[in-house]
């Protein structure tokens, strides 16, 4: 029994030794990508929290702005009673608000207060003693952080850690991205920009041709999660949905049509649309607008296409691709005269035609729905604009699915941007990944 125990005292003891011996290897490269990313994301958390220098003064950290108070009454209500309170098993009536009939608070997006509400919980539990109004506060800082760590890895995906590293310092330096997300600024565009990142880059992980079909079957489901979070968080999902049926559309013009591709993008929308009409604010009405048609427009395209692959003969490719396109330009034409297909809203129609706006004094009024002006564009960017175009310069000379992606995701922003001043948040991605 003696020899037995000297025995394994010598295992232990060379096991020890042996572990003492571990060298952990990182490379130069890795640390100092990794330290700049740190610094990049501490410059952004920092710059958002700027204003707490005031706040400092008066003691308490507070909301500004109406709409994210607006928010914060709807996250003390889920924190009070529950995540689905206000919407389930019956709606809040606020009776604070619009005496003396009040205001239907379940008629509004879930997807912020719901997060920051599950969020406060967690670090509640966690012993975390703070303020429901203080956290709110701090909470577009730390989503906007994390915004630019998301990009991080898009930029990576697209052109290596250089473009990862610059989009994720342009967009932590976005002067309308900053202002979207600073300390109190508690309202939509705090979750909306991390939700279309994490689109975006699911989306594009899931029709690599290199990637198994396993991997991009869950990058799949991550892109159509992400889609239903931005859709119940934000009504700008018009712009994500527009932009992917429109690189999907490129794609398939310039024949490089797989079945990768349909099968990222019926699961992305089919999935994503089918979670986001169970919220009650956005319901079934969202999948016949006008905005939104589209979507099982081009699915039926790349359907047509997998179909026209297999054919044999070319008189049969002809045949067939005409017969269907028929079809599907007179079933447009029955929904669009019987109705059933729903214009876009007065805000969305102005950004498309910015002329529209004429008609409609209430979003003439606000100043945030004003047409951009060239010194708020430059205001923006600076002498970025220059690299700007520089950038679609070079996307264009190589298309690649990542590079026709990022370049109508520049030009379309661009457009938006320049309609609406409010829309200068939108193009802050493309343009620092540009």
């Amino acid at each position: 029994m003696r020899i037995k125990d000297i025995l394994s005292k010598e295992r232990v003891v060379n096991g020890l030794k042996g572990l003492g011996k571990l060298r952990v290897k990182v490379s130069h490269s890795s640390l100092m990508t990794f330290s700049a990313l740190l610094l990049i994301l501490f410059i952004a958390f920092i710059i958002r929290i700027f204003p707490l220098r005031w706040e400092i003064q008066t003691g308490a950290m507070h909301l500004s702005e109406f709409d994210p108070y607006y928010q914060y009454s709807l996250t003390k209500y889920m924190v009070e009673n529950g995540l689905i309170s206000p919407y389930w098993p019956t709606q809040w009536i606020d009776k604070q608000r619009w005496y003396p009939d009040g205001i239907n608070m379940a008629r509004s997006f879930p997807a912020l207060p719901m997060t920051a509400a599950f969020f406060y919980k967690i670090i509640s539990a966690l012993g975390v003693n703070i303020e429901l109004m203080s956290f709110c506060a701090l909470f577009p800082a730390m989503m906007g952080t994390l915004a630019c760590l998301i990009i991080y890895f898009l930029g990576k995906d697209i052109g290596g850690k250089p473009v990862g590293m610059f989009a994720a310092l342009f967009l932590a330096l976005s002067p309308s991205f900053i202002q979207r997300t600073a300390l109190g600024f508690f309202d939509d565009e705090t979750i909306g920009m991390v939700a279309l990142l994490l689109f975006s880059i699911m989306f594009l992980r899931a029709n690599e041709e290199e990637r198994p079909i396993g991997s991009a079957l869950k990058y799949s489901l991550g892109s159509a999660l992400a889609l239903a979070y931005f859709c119940s968080g934000w009504g700008a999902a018009f712009y994500p949905i527009g932009l992917t049926v429109l690189f999907v559309f490129v794609l398939i013009l310039m024949r490089r049509y797989t079945q990768r591709l349909l099968l990222s993008y019926g699961v992305t929308f089919g999935l994503g649309l089918f979670l986001a009409i169970n919220v009650p604010f956005v319901s079934p009405t969202f999948l016949t607008t006008s905005a939104i048609m589209p979507v099982g427009g081009v699915f039926i395209l790349l359907f047509l296409s997998e179909i026209v692959r297999n054919l044999t003969s070319i008189k049969s490719k002809v045949i067939f691709t005409a017969l269907f396109l028929a079809l599907l330009i007179g079933a447009f034409t029955i929904l669009w005269n019987f109705g059933y297909m729903q214009e876009l809203g007065g805000k969305f129609i102005s950004v498309i035609n910015p002329f529209a706006r004429e008609a409609s004094p209430l979003i003439e009024s606000v100043a945030e729905h004003r047409i951009s002006a060239w010194g708020s564009i430059y205001y923006e960017f600076g002498i970025g604009i220059i690299f700007f175009i520089a950038g679609l310069f070079f996307t264009l000379r190589n298309p690649n699915n990542k590079n026709l992606f990022i370049l109508l995701f520049g030009l379309t922003s661009l457009y938006f941007a320049s309609s609406m001043v409010r829309l200068l948040v939108l193009m802050a991605p493309a343009f620092g990944l540009l």
